[in-house]
């Protein structure tokens, strides 16, 4: 008998010396389960074993001589039952040479103390994309009616992110460049740049303490009606920065505070430009945030924002008193609100004070769809010079929906509406109209899908469309481009 079978039958309580085996095997084999068998293995195959003698027993008080043979039977049912052990039970399952649990906890899915810090989210955590496109536009210079100038384009770009993790850190890096060349263009460059970059890190400081950041900086042609900041049409290359850094501390189970400071920026290469349009707005705030529910919190935010032209007496102080909830309804389904009272400070034009509301939903349509929906309304610094005030409302609506295995279909739609007041001034008793109020309308679509040729290479076709109306005709055009090409992604 080999040592393995030895333990096995310490493990049981059965002696050499054992007279009656067949009324013993209940009670030995539960005598087995309640042991700890340092040998693993060799109790499951002891066991095995009893069983099938077990059968063996019963079968012999029952048979008669016709039923010799099946008396033999257990036999070849304990050798397929060891086997089937043997080869697939999950305690023999090992990675790196140690035996894996049946069922593992949360402590012990994490990584030893060694690994932390390596950060291996995936074999291999670099992501390349490179994109080649042939395209037409029918108003390059975002011209009103009467002035456009159509042209055929060529786009090349490529964009490269990196994921970092670890029990502790999340780490985004991404990177990307683009040229379009267009072959006819009159009056301004005849190619437009997108260079742009971004950075994400959330870090668990202490149990208690979190820090996030979330940075972006980009140098374009194009204007990007998402920014909400400068103009909505061409006006030569700029450069954009919006950068938020948040401190998130628990102060008890269900009271947390996130303190946060943005700052964004927009730059124009054109001096006329960037005489009125060159800006920093720098915003402080702090969240008192109380978990009401498990998927419920209750929040109340005060924010101060200053915002500084470089060039022109458009200053403004503005203070955000609100109140606001997080809630998720699934683990594919949240939404947060915050709604309130602004109250602005214009260095050259006086105080306004009026409603403030914003709003965010996220929602994963089944595994193939994806719903980003924000918006906002309240006051805000005009791009229009001699309007300085003005009201918008701002939408953002942005589908991604896998059709099937080979094809991606995205589709995004930003939409702004602006009500700028009329400036004003008095003498002699009398109100004269400086620059009388208007309203615009801005929209901007776009679509674009995908064909996975293979896992690597695809066909790109996209479609977007900008348009600005308004009371003021001169300020009004449409656009649309079409475009097609090749992605490769790695």
């Amino acid at each position: 008998m080999t040592g393995g079978a030895r333990q096995a039958r310490a493990c049981l309580g059965l002696g050499r010396n054992n007279r009656n085996p067949c009324d013993a095997l209940s009670r030995n084999r539960q005598n087995a389960q309640e042991n700890h068998c340092p040998n693993f293995s060799a109790r499951i195959l002891w066991e095995s074993f009893l069983l099938a003698k077990l059968g063996a027993c019963r079968s012999r008080r029952t048979a008669t001589k016709g039923d010799v043979k099946n008396i033999k039977t257990p036999k070849i049912g304990f050798l397929a039952l060891a086997a089937w052990l043997v080869c697939f039970h999950p305690q023999f399952v090992k990675a790196g040479g140690e035996p894996l649990p049946v069922e593992l906890s949360a402590e012990e899915n994490e990584p030893p103390e060694s690994e932390l810090g390596l950060g291996k989210f995936s074999p291999f955590p670099f992501h390349l994309s490179v994109t080649l496109r042939e395209g037409f536009d029918d108003n390059v210079n975002t011209a009103s009616a009467g002035g456009e100038q159509s042209s055929g384009f060529t786009n090349a770009g490529a964009d490269l992110a990196y994921t970092f993790g670890s029990a502790r850190t999340q780490l985004n890096l991404s990177t990307g460049g683009a040229i379009t060349y267009y072959y006819k263009r009159i009056g301004t460059q005849a190619y437009d740049i997108d260079l742009h970059a971004g950075f994400k890190l959330n870090f668990l400081v202490t149990p208690r303490l979190a820090l996030a950041l979330n940075l972006h900086a980009a140098y374009l042609t194009e204007p990007d009606f998402s920014f909400g900041i400068g103009f909505n049409r061409r006006s030569g290359n700029y450069f954009y920065s919006a950068n938020t850094g948040t401190l998130t501390y628990l102060w008890a189970p269900r009271f947390s505070t996130a303190t946060s400071y943005t700052v964004v920026a927009v730059n124009y290469d054109d001096a006329a430009i960037g005489m009125f349009e060159d800006q920093i707005q720098n915003t402080f705030g702090n969240e008192f945030r109380f978990l009401l529910t498990p998927t419920t919190t209750i929040v109340a935010d005060y924010r101060f924002q200053m915002v500084s032209f470089a060039h022109t007496a458009r200053d403004s102080t503005t203070q955000f008193v609100l109140g606001g909830i997080d809630h998720t309804f699934s683990p594919r389904f949240n939404i947060s609100l915050r709604g309130g009272e602004e109250f602005r400070s214009y260095q050259a034009d006086g105080d306004k004070t009026g409603p403030y509301f914003e709003g965010t939903l996220n929602y994963a349509i089944g595994k193939r769809t994806t719903v980003s929906w924000t918006n906002s309304y309240g006051i805000e610094d005009s791009s229009v010079t001699a309007n300085a005030v003005r009201t918008t409302f701002r939408s953002g609506l942005q589908v991604s929906q896998q059709l099937t295995s080979k094809i991606t279909a995205t589709l995004g739609f930003n939409y702004e509406h602006d009500e700028n007041e009329a400036v004003t001034e008095q003498f002699f008793g009398f109100t004269f109209t400086i620059s009388p109020a208007f309203r615009e309308n801005d929209f901007a679509l776009t679509f674009n899908i995908r064909y996975a040729i293979t896992p690597h290479l695809g066909i790109d076709l996209g479609y977007d469309r900008t348009q600005i109306a308004s009371d003021i005709q001169f300020r009004e055009y449409s656009r649309n481009r079409y475009y097609g090409g090749l992605n490769f992604t790695f």
